[in-house]
């Protein structure tokens, strides 16, 4: 199931190739790559920080541009702990272009009845939360927010019916965009050439950075 989340996220971040970490700022302004990495950095140059679990994924999206290279790096070499996947994305000619990383939700039980489930999202948002003013401290406000699941006690559930959705319409061929009340939970930021996507999905959070 882990590994189908990461091939989905993948997917989306090439499609749109449009962090409790400390990024810094660039004398001329620009935001640093996020976790002391370098934007324009060669896969080579990231092996030899060293990062000695980076390893290029064997999968090959359908569309996917021959120069792109996917490497997934064990986020403690990263010291992204509070993360569980981190996935590095190489142009072979401009260096490194993005990263995502994924930090896990964990399902809530009722106190009471310890097999049944609570969907309120509140681990997840209290994690988003975090996450949106660590990046308003570092890129301003969101540029754009869609905070639209109006059905609180199935939250993730309603998330999972949006992104079921639009699996089933990008596999048809059609423009996800056009989907009309389709629940989500995302905020992306936008600073110098650098955009970031916060994204709260069935339970598991993305923050997506790509240099541009």
């Amino acid at each position: 199931m882990k590994k189908v989340k990461l091939m989905i996220v993948g997917a989306c971040f090439l499609s749109s190739i449009f962090v409790a970490a400390v990024a810094s700022v660039n004398h001329d302004g620009e935001p640093s790559a996020p976790y002391n990495l370098r934007w324009g950095m060669s896969y080579d140059e990231a092996r030899n920080i060293p990062l000695y679990s980076l390893e290029v994924q064997g999968i090959n999206y359908a569309g996917m541009d021959p120069n792109l290279i996917s490497a997934e790096v064990e986020p403690s070499e990263l010291n992204a702990n509070e993360f569980q996947h981190v996935i590095l994305y190489f142009d072979k000619k401009a260096g490194l272009i993005g990263a995502v990383f994924t930090a896990s939700v964990d399902e809530q039980h009722d106190n009471k009845n310890k097999l049944a489930i609570v969907d309120n999202g509140k681990e997840g948002l209290e994690i988003y939360q975090k996450q949106t003013k660590f990046l308003e401290k570092q890129y301003g406000l969101a540029k754009n927010k869609e905070e639209t699941v109006t059905d609180k006690r199935n939250f993730y559930k309603s998330l999972s019916e949006c992104k079921r959705k639009q699996k089933e319409w990008y596999n048809k061929g059609l423009d996800v965009s056009k989907i009309t009340n389709c629940p989500k939970w995302q905020s992306d930021y936008e600073k110098g050439r650098t955009v970031v996507l916060l994204t709260l999905e069935p339970y598991q959070i993305t923050t997506q950075y790509i240099y541009k």
